[in-house]
């Protein structure tokens, strides 16, 4: 597969509950699933931490819990 000039292919499949990723790979041309903590799929929540860092999916799942108004 020829890879000059080629963009990451990404596909996102963004759910009420939960949410998954995938991208072509562009050295093999095969899909690949993004894991998130060895997770294929992930709580839909998304938020930043004091530091200002961003926080996914059951780690922002819980501080959304906890109160924590930084997380959607």
């Amino acid at each position: 597969m020829n890879t000059d000039n080629q963009g990451i292919i990404l596909a996102l499949d963004i759910g009420t509950n939960n949410t998954c990723g995938s991208f072509i790979n562009p050295y093999t041309g095969k899909a690949e699933i993004i894991e998130v903590d060895g997770l294929r799929s992930v709580p839909s929540f998304f938020g930043y931490n004091r530091n200002g860092e961003e926080i996914i999916g059951l780690a922002a799942k819980k501080k959304f819990c906890d109160g924590i108004s930084e997380v959607i």
